[in-house]
């Protein structure tokens, strides 16, 4: 996974000219407690991680920035999680918070009705491994709290950090079921692994929810303690419009 990047106190410049902080804790110097903005939620992601060897659990902890789709937080390094373990999280963590999206419309977004709140399955198959996943996720004012577990079977020894973004296509399967599809490549030492995602979304909403496409891009980085992740989520109901911005993305992405 490398070194790479220090997240820890660096910005990142939006295009409408707005500075986000990546992870907001106290800058080195005089320091200045955090004061959360109103458009702004924190998480608390806690991680369970099994395969045949047994369970692990981990936690994550950030924060997401509603409106600019930007989501910033620490993956805790815990005793026999592997960091190929630790790359397969990402995967499914932050890209569990739908709320957090940039997009034109509001009402685009289903997840900004039900405030964070919903339940989700995913499976996630490359030729090498598989993985499932089961979230519940609780919105509460300004905090959202999430359960993840991971069952993994298969070869993921060698797996490195998403490669480049990556869309999701959602349509909606039933009044307050929705389906997510998407397809994303890990790095590894012999080539990338291509891994395809479905995703079965449950929301407490009782409206029709129109075809949505969500870009992705997600970043890490590796220091003593844990993993820093930060995530772009881009939303779109126009596939033209999507697609266009994920060939601008794809074609400026530094690799993990």
């Amino acid at each position: 996974m490398g070194t790479g990047p220090d997240f820890s106190y660096c910005s990142v410049l939006r295009r409408d000219s707005e500075t986000v902080p990546c992870l907001p804790q106290e800058s080195p110097g005089n320091a200045q407690p955090y004061t959360q903005p109103m458009n702004t939620k924190s998480l608390d992601i806690r991680i369970s991680v099994s395969n045949e060897l047994g369970t692990k659990r981990t936690s994550l902890a950030g924060f997401a920035f509603l409106d600019s789709g930007f989501l910033s937080g620490k993956l805790l390094h815990t005793d026999g999680l592997s960091k190929e373990e630790e790359v397969l999280i990402t995967a499914f963590s932050f890209t569990g918070c739908p709320i957090a999206a940039r997009t034109s419309r509001a009402d685009l977004n289903p997840w900004v009705s039900t405030n964070g709140s919903y339940r989700s399955e995913r499976v996630l198959t490359s030729d090498l491994f598989q993985v499932r996943s089961a979230l519940v996720s609780k919105g509460m004012g300004h905090h959202i709290e999430m359960d993840l577990q991971l069952q993994i079977s298969g070869q993921v020894t060698g797996l490195a950090p998403i490669i480049r973004p990556f869309q999701e296509h959602i349509i909606q399967a039933g009044i307050g079921l929705l389906n997510g599809k998407f397809s994303l490549s890990f790095g590894h030492a012999s080539g990338p692994v291509e891994a395809i995602a479905e995703t079965h979304y449950k929301l407490d909403i009782q409206h029709e929810v129109a075809p949505v496409w969500r870009n992705i891009t997600i970043l890490t980085s590796a220091d003593e303690r844990c993993l820093n992740q930060v995530e772009q989520i881009d939303l779109y109901g126009d596939q033209d419009e999507a697609q266009e911005d994920l060939v601008r993305k794809v074609a400026v992405a530094v690799p993990n």
